[in-house]
């Protein structure tokens, strides 16, 4: 099986429409790609090359699940369960990550440090998120090998639309109280807002972005990409979710969110003036 090199990954991500010095959140399937010389620093390098010293990149190196259910979040040791490339991006010496119980997420590159360094004090993947910020600095989204099951911006626009389940506990999140353990070693808890659910459903949106013309495709590698401005991607789905807050729940009886979210909005009642 021949390689690919990383200067046909850097002609790809150029051709997809990757400018020099822009902000990049990145979601990524390594095997969709093929065979990369290197691996994923190889991949990594690629788009820093094209980003330039003025870009950033984004990636998400989310710890929810069984791995660490019960578990301090560790910023430095805290294994990403978002793929093989992300788990090599965080680990990396130029790498920033956020500081998020379940929804960290690592940048390079010269907004780095702004993009993440609030990130305990806010949202997990709503308003103020590294996500939501990337997209208000007009940040892009890039799908590589993989579809808006990934996109966690989607997340962002379920907060921005205020749909009403984004305050609902769960049976594995049944009060939002997390555990980080800090530098000097001592364990601090703290208490979520918002509590990030499904995204299994989450391909639904291709359909109205592309009908509002904001999707790019391309290839990188052997992988089909889809690159697209976050903003378009929340002026577009905030619109839909104000209407149908409820059309991004899946329907499988045994996903840990949807149901609860489900019964809770079939008893909700807006408050006068919402």
């Amino acid at each position: 099986m021949e390689s690919i090199k990383k200067e046909k990954l850097v002609a790809d991500i150029r051709v997809a429409g990757v400018a020099t010095g822009s902000i990049l959140v990145l979601h990524s399937s390594m095997k969709s790609i093929g065979w990369v010389d290197g691996g994923p620093n190889t991949l990594i390098d690629a788009f820093l090359e094209v980003l330039g010293s003025e870009g950033t990149l984004l990636v998400p190196t989310f710890t929810y699940g069984e791995k660490h259910r019960n578990k301090p979040f560790e910023p430095e040791t805290s294994e990403s369960v978002t793929g093989l490339l992300t788990e090599t991006f965080r680990k990396r010496p130029d790498a920033v990550r956020s500081v998020c119980p379940v929804h960290s997420v690592a940048a390079i590159g010269k907004h780095a440090h702004e993009l993440t360094r609030d990130h305990l004090y806010n949202t997990t993947l709503g308003r103020y998120s590294p996500f939501h910020m990337a997209t208000e600095r007009g940040g892009l989204i890039m799908l590589v090998g993989c579809d808006h099951n990934s996109n966690s911006t989607i997340h962002v626009a379920e907060s921005l639309a205020e749909v009403p389940f984004n305050y609902v506990p769960t049976p594995t999140k049944p009060s939002g109280r997390m555990l980080i353990r800090q530098k000097d070693g001592k364990v601090k808890e703290i208490q979520l807002t918002e509590f990030t659910g499904c995204s299994n459903v989450f391909a639904r949106a291709e359909k109205p972005l592309r009908q509002a013309g904001v999707i790019r495709d391309g290839k990188v590698g052997k992988a089909s990409v889809q690159l697209m401005k976050g903003m378009d991607v929340l002026k577009v789905l905030v619109q839909i979710l104000q209407k149908n807050p409820d059309w991004l729940l899946c329907d499988n009886p045994e996903c840990e969110f949807c149901p609860v979210r489900k019964e809770f909005m079939g008893n909700y009642r807006p408050s006068p003036g919402h």
